[in-house]
């Protein structure tokens, strides 16, 4: 009989187990997925946005001071939106308006070098200074998000090898889209305008040529 009951309850007992987790995850479900649900549909709300038209007009800086290499400034997204709350979080100040600074190397045979300027590059209409992150990154961020942020493009140096590219994520605290250029040194970034298509395109097939007609 000892046996008996032995051999039935050894199964039972994983089954009880079982339904124990089923019924705590229901109860976790029924009482936290309002709440899921809602903090979802917020973020959601704040993050996604419409994806402009292809023929949305999107301002452009191009430098073309430096031989055999193609420099621009554009919105940090090709949606047009350049602000973000999470890499606010991550970086001192802000609120910020986030660009791109992108670097081509189409003609060079040896590596292009690039320091950012700390300082960050000046308007002809003054303003507050449009600064590369990687300045902006507080001494007490952690080694993990150090990297991730200089993925993102928070760096002070560039170094494009020929026939290759680099990107540096740059910020400012308002909005420097009707910005007629940005200077520091010897780089100097006149203003153009570009279809939100026409620019994706540029990068799926960049080209010098096409660079110098924006």
């Amino acid at each position: 009989m000892r046996d008996l009951v032995r051999q039935r309850s050894d199964p039972l007992i994983p089954i009880l187990g079982t339904a124990v987790i089923l019924v705590c995850l229901g109860a976790v479900l029924l009482v936290f997925r309002p709440r899921i649900t809602s903090m979802l549909a917020d973020r959601q709300g704040g993050v996604v946005r419409p994806v402009p038209a292809d023929n949305a007009v999107l301002p452009l800086w191009v430098c073309r001071t430096e031989e055999g290499v193609a420099l621009l400034i554009e919105p940090a997204a090709l949606t047009g939106d350049t602000t973000d709350a999470a890499l606010d979080g991550l970086l001192g100040g802000g609120p910020y308006h986030y660009l791109k600074l992108s670097v081509y190397n189409f003609g060079r045979a040896e590596t292009y070098r690039i320091e950012l300027p700390a300082a960050g590059f000046d308007s002809p209409e003054g303003g507050p200074r449009l600064v590369p992150t990687g300045v902006l990154v507080p001494e007490a961020t952690d080694l993990a998000a150090r990297r991730v942020l200089q993925g993102l493009g928070a760096v002070r140096l560039l170094e494009v090898p020929p026939h290759a590219s680099g990107q540096a994520l740059l910020a400012v605290t308002q909005d420097v889209s009707k910005r007629t250029g940005f200077v520091s040194g010897t780089l100097r970034f006149e203003r153009r305008e570009i279809t939100r298509l026409a620019l994706a395109q540029w990068h799926d097939s960049p080209a010098l040529k096409d660079f110098l007609d924006f």
